[in-house]
């Protein structure tokens, strides 16, 4: 028979055992678990049961005056603890126990052994996981200097994402995320740990203080809560306002595709620039970023695909785009075509065919009322409310003349696009081979995929036969997310150089002055989204721009002095105009563009950039303003234009810019220093310069 101390030894070591074991199944089951949250942790909960299964363990020990063993490591340690546990040292034969437990004897002193080394490596890891939440500050402050630094106020997939294609990027940069311990996934936060990135516990507005001032920090508003990250920017913006003294070259990103964002990030901007804080404050709108890349590197202009005639690019003839879907990146995708589609003798023809095109109809009604009133006259936009599985929809793509040039496909599901996408190919290569129909070109097919693996299988796919279905695949996480399409930094550069030119700067000798005009200039650039908006869609028109240069080119309606091998044969291929404006294919054109427009009259090319200007501010909801709408607003913005009632006084016919330069003149009592005319000039004149200067 066993005696009471007997069965407390058995009973502890039991008790002990089914907490640990139930402690490791509940941590199991917490980390396979789809319902997280912030607290406890399944590693919390682990260290619990632990400390427990020990607790109870050697408190039964110490009742029944058993020590461990002989060892005198493991003695020294049960005699601390009981004393500490009790106060006292029960003076019981050990030998007398281990006889009563007979075969249980090793079993029991294994187990209480195993507890012992378990217990300093818990303790051990759970110290070093705590203290190393505070010693990561020190070690930002010391990575951080003369770095650059990318500090996400919130660990998502997104901001993961964005923060993965960074650090690929350029491998010199910091990467931290902020307040780690409100995110709920805790396999993202090991993920991100184990990438090399420091994951803290602060706010993002503590870690700024925390970095080097000779770093260059970039600070992103990273939450899914496009609220929050409203919130955290103004509560940031206030920060950095009355720590006018940090020292640190920074600048502000808010992650947002909802526009009303934008309202509240020129409101921060104002702030700071009241407070005389140099700190730009930006909007990453994925989706809007993503179609400033594809006007880039799929232009409109381009005939179709596998066009390997040099004269293919320069035909004459109507782009036909039909846009097959109606969200997000159909929507701005359709805006930028109209104002990025103003290209001489190039007129451009839209069509969005979708069961629900009319959503998209009445969203331009009502965000750019002035386009939707001159559909018809100046833009050629069509909305075919069709199934896309209809025979309708085989005519659309084959009767029309002329064929369809280029075609963007984005449906509910990844999936669903390319079924779509991969239709519209044998419908239009099955129009190419037979000639009963009208003759068109093989299109330009971008298919929308959010899925990476599927779009770089996308590209590959070819018919069982071998033949390619020549299908690019566009707006893949990887890429929406990725460094190059979220900061962009060659059309930031281009940007920020268009607006210079606007100032005057290539215009003036080099020295202070013009460094100071430069600083100006950049000033202007960074005081409203607006004007970097507006920079950048110049700055994309470039190419277009360089491309009607060379239809005059290659159709001998112009004539370059000084440059006698500049002809058609210099011109870029189909496969050159794919490539970044700065590309070498596209140097010898830049140059013969350069030379002409130093010497001959480009009226023309002004006219074409107003017209493109025109287009792009009405996509932003601007409308014409009369003369007695300029004298009620002037007094308030000393502007020619009323940002907040979008009405602009230049939205007239190129013709009649002269008219306008009169009717300011009027109002504000004293000729402009530049006529408008001159404006649009400005840019042509100086492309060259914008391209090249870094």
């Amino acid at each position: 028979m066993f005696s009471t101390t007997d069965l407390l030894a058995v009973g502890g070591f039991f008790l002990s055992l089914a907490i640990l074991v139930g402690g490791v199944l509940l941590y199991a089951w917490r980390r396979g678990s789809s319902h997280k949250t912030s607290w406890p942790q399944p590693w919390h909960l682990l260290c619990v049961c632990i400390f427990t299964a020990i607790f109870v363990f050697v408190l039964s020990q110490t009742l029944c005056g058993a020590s461990p063993s002989e060892t005198p490591v493991l003695a020294s340690l049960f005699s601390t603890i009981q004393m500490f546990l009790l106060e006292k040292d029960m003076d019981v034969d050990p030998q007398a126990l281990g006889t009563a437990l007979t075969g249980w004897s090793q079993s029991y002193l294994a187990y209480n052994a195993f507890l012992y080394l378990l217990a300093p490596l818990t303790t051990a890891g759970a110290v070093l996981l705590l203290v190393s939440r505070f010693a990561s500050l020190p070690l930002l402050w010391l990575r951080s200097r003369s770095r650059e630094v990318f500090l996400f106020s919130g660990l998502t997939r997104d901001s993961l994402e964005l923060a993965n294609s960074t650090a690929a990027h350029d491998r010199s940069s910091v990467v931290a995320f902020a307040d780690v311990d409100s995110c709920d996934d805790e396999e993202l936060v090991a993920d991100a740990r184990e990438s090399g990135y420091l994951c803290l516990s602060k706010d993002v507005t503590s870690l700024v203080t925390w970095c080097h001032v000779g770093s260059c920090v970039h600070v992103v508003m990273s939450s899914d809560d496009e609220t929050a990250n409203v919130h955290q920017t103004l509560a940031f913006v206030r920060h950095m306002c009355a720590e006018t003294r940090h020292g640190k070259s920074m600048t502000l990103h808010v992650m947002a595709r909802n526009g009303a964002v934008q309202g509240f990030i020129d409101t921060a901007s104002q702030l700071l620039g009241e407070a005389s804080v140099i700190m730009p404050v930006r909007r990453i709108d994925a989706t809007a970023d993503l179609v400033r890349q594809l006007l880039m590197s799929n232009p409109l202009f381009l005939l179709g695909s596998g066009d390997e005639d040099p004269s293919g690019p320069y035909q004459r003839a109507r782009r036909r785009i039909a846009i097959l879907g109606h969200d997000d990146l159909c929507y701005e995708f359709l805006k930028a075509a109209l104002w990025c589609g103003r290209m001489e003798e190039s007129d451009m023809e839209i069509e969005v065919a979708d069961p629900r095109a009319h959503e998209l109809s009445q969203r331009l009604a009502f965000e750019c009322p002035e386009i939707y009133r001159l559909i018809g006259s100046e833009y050629h936009v069509s909305f075919r409310q069709m199934a896309l599985e209809s025979h309708e929809f085989v005519d659309f793509l084959l009767m029309c003349e002329p064929g369809v040039s280029y075609v963007l496909v984005s449906q509910e599901s990844d999936l669903e696009s390319v079924r779509i996408a991969r239709r519209v190919r044998e419908i239009t290569e099955r129009g190419c081979i037979d000639p009963t129909l009208p003759e068109s070109p093989i299109p330009r097919i971008l298919v929308h995929a959010e899925d990476p693996v599927l779009a770089q299988t996308l590209a590959n796919a070819k018919s069982p036969k071998g033949q390619p279905y020549g299908l690019v695949a566009t707006g893949s996480r990887d890429v929406l997310l990725s460094y190059e399409n979220t900061f962009h930094p060659s059309l930031e550069r281009w940007a920020r150089n268009l607006n210079r030119a606007y100032w005057g700067f290539f215009d003036m000798p080099e020295g202070p002055e013009r460094e100071e005009l430069g600083r100006m200039a950049d000033a202007s650039y960074e005081l409203s989204e607006y004007n970097r908006n507006s920079s950048m869609a110049s700055a994309i028109f470039l190419k277009y721009d360089l491309y009607s240069f060379g239809c005059k080119l290659a159709h001998r309606e112009i004539a370059v002095d000084g440059l006698p091998g500049c002809d058609a044969s210099m011109l870029p291929t189909s496969e050159d105009w794919l490539l970044p404006l700065d590309a070498p294919a596209l140097q010898p054109l830049i140059d013969a563009y350069a030379a002409y427009v130093h010497t001959q009259d480009v009226e023309w090319l002004q006219r074409l950039e107003h017209d493109r200007w025109s287009a792009y501010v009405r996509t932003l909801g601007f409308e014409c303003a009369s003369e007695q709408a300029y004298r009620s607003f002037y007094p308030m913005t000393g502007k020619d234009q009323d940002q907040l009632a979008r009405l602009h006084v230049c939205l007239v016919p190129y013709d009649d810019l002269d008219q306008v330069d009169e009717m300011v003149q009027r109002v504000e009592g004293a000729p402009r220093s530049m006529s408008f005319k001159d404006v649009d000039k400005v840019v042509i004149s100086h492309l060259a310069e914008i391209v090249r200067t870094a």
